[in-house]
């Protein structure tokens, strides 16, 4: 005989179900408790338990739902806008910089501003996974930004041009280009910079962000 709440084979006469616990009904008078019935239900395991779970809900081939939604909750044009503020803030302070301080504090007015630029672009790239305003993990992002930051730099050899260096040499030695063009080289190179370290920032993040995730759940 089987029992009727998993399918498990039990022997005649049982009172519970030796798989599940669940109480075993003495079929009636009348029915057979013939324990070939073909009609009976299959065994269940736990491992067909988990393969009907997960197969009832995932379609072969289908992205799985938390995917899926965790892509859905990405502000992907929210996020564009905030590095673009970002940049904005970059050069704009380069101008002020390379205009109304002397050029010994130029270098280490670069740092800082550098700083706060990889924090905010850090954060606005951690808001993606956690949420947020985009400027919610200015610690973390500034950590996982400096690190992609000197992985490209260092151990990829790819090269850096501050703002700041150039419209240091457009002050000193004007080259062929009016005020626009300047700006526009500056936000080209901005962007090449931000591009660069995105690039850092996505490789140190595939073998840690795993951790983060936990961090940040344990956290939540």
């Amino acid at each position: 005989m089987f029992c009727t709440n998993c399918g498990a084979n039990v022997p005649v006469n049982s009172n519970f179900c030796g798989l599940c616990g669940a109480k075993i009904t003495t079929p009636v008078a009348g029915q057979s408790a013939d324990t070939s019935n073909t009609d009976a239900p299959a065994r269940t395991t736990p491992e067909t338990v988990q393969f009907a779970a997960t197969s009832t809900n995932e379609a072969p081939g289908q992205p799985k739902p938390e995917a899926v939604q965790f892509l859905k909750n990405i502000e992907f044009e929210g996020a564009v806008r905030k590095v673009f503020g970002l940049g904005v803030f970059w050069v704009i302070t380069a101008i002020v910089a390379t205009s109304l301080l002397p050029a010994s504090w130029i270098g280490w007015i670069g740092l800082i501003i550098l700083a706060i630029v990889l924090a905010g672009f850090g954060s606005i790239a951690l808001s993606l996974v956690f949420g947020g305003d985009g400027f919610d993990y200015p610690g973390r992002g500034f950590l996982l930004a400096l690190f992609g930051f000197l992985l490209v730099k260092f151990v990829f050899g790819w090269d850096f041009e501050s703002p700041y260096a150039i419209l240091k040499d457009y002050s000193v030695q004007p080259p062929s280009l009016n005020g626009g063009e300047v700006i526009g080289a500056v936000f080209l190179t901005m962007a090449m910079d931000f591009g660069k370290v995105a690039v850092g920032m996505v490789i140190v993040a595939i073998p840690t962000l795993p951790i983060i995730l936990k961090l940040h759940r344990s956290r939540g």
